[in-house]
């Protein structure tokens, strides 16, 4: 794979969305509630940017495919390939993007204004391939390594999870830092990047409990989120009998 010369977290403000109106824009036009196409073909709202700084320059990978699309994005941004979301700093040529075209080169280009939005879903269509909303905090590896051996647990899923307070009380307003990045974001960020440099039996010893904690969190949320559908349906039945026998009678 090519190797960036920066690190950044970002999309680039030429790369483009659509929206539920079905037209596209630049990312750098757009805003917070805006819906936008996510996976498996939905539409939602764009609660936060864990970045959003128009005046930010970094060397992004460009990845172009068959129809001559390219997708500019941050190494450690996260991308769909082979069933599973992984740093585009992992994009091979040849590798097949999950809008059935291959891609046929990459190289490193540099960018002024960097943008990451965030989804209910982590997900986001970009420039018509999909993508998470997320990066991996390890730049070679879709899941938390520690030491040598890769845990079962993606960088995805990480983010998402720990996200669900922010999903939940985005509505009280976004505040950013000065370099332009969620402050939702910004200190779980280098709480994680300091764990990461502290010596193997100390990563354990705080990983460990964090994921346990935040793998309870959605265990209660999925299982609150599917009792929430079976209420709605069963409360659904029951007006329709309800008025059914009103109106037979």
């Amino acid at each position: 794979p090519v190797e960036p010369p920066s690190f950044a977290v970002c999309f680039s403000g030429a790369t483009t969305v659509e929206l539920e109106s079905g037209k596209a824009i630049r990312m750098e036009e757009l805003k917070i509630d805006d819906k936008v196409l996510v996976r498996g073909g939905k539409y939602e709202k764009v609660y936060s940017f864990g970045h959003r700084d128009a005046t930010a320059s970094a060397v992004l990978f460009s990845l172009a495919t068959e129809s001559s699309a390219t997708l500019e994005l941050s190494g450690d941004h996260l991308i769909w390939i082979d069933n599973t979301f992984v740093p585009a700093s992992l994009v091979k040529v040849g590798d097949v993007l999950s809008n059935g075209e291959n891609v046929v080169s990459i190289k490193t280009v540099g960018r002024k204004g960097m943008y990451a939005p965030f989804t209910a879903s982590g997900t986001v269509v970009v420039s018509g391939v999909l993508c998470s909303s997320f990066v991996s905090m390890q730049q070679h590896s879709a899941h938390l390594m520690v030491g040598t051996t890769k845990l079962p647990v993606t960088w995805h899923w990480i983010a998402h999870s720990f996200e669900l307070p922010h999903r939940l009380f985005s509505s009280l307003g976004e505040t950013y830092t000065a370099d332009g990045v969620s402050n939702w974001v910004d200190m779980p960020r280098t709480l994680i990047r300091w764990t990461l440099g502290l010596p193997l039996a100390l990563q354990v010893l705080f990983l460990l409990p964090s994921l346990l904690v935040l793998l309870a969190i959605s265990l209660v949320v999925n299982s609150y989120m599917h009792m929430g559908v079976g209420m709605a349906l069963a409360a659904s039945y029951f007006t329709l009998g309800y008025n059914w026998q009103r109106l037979k009678h």
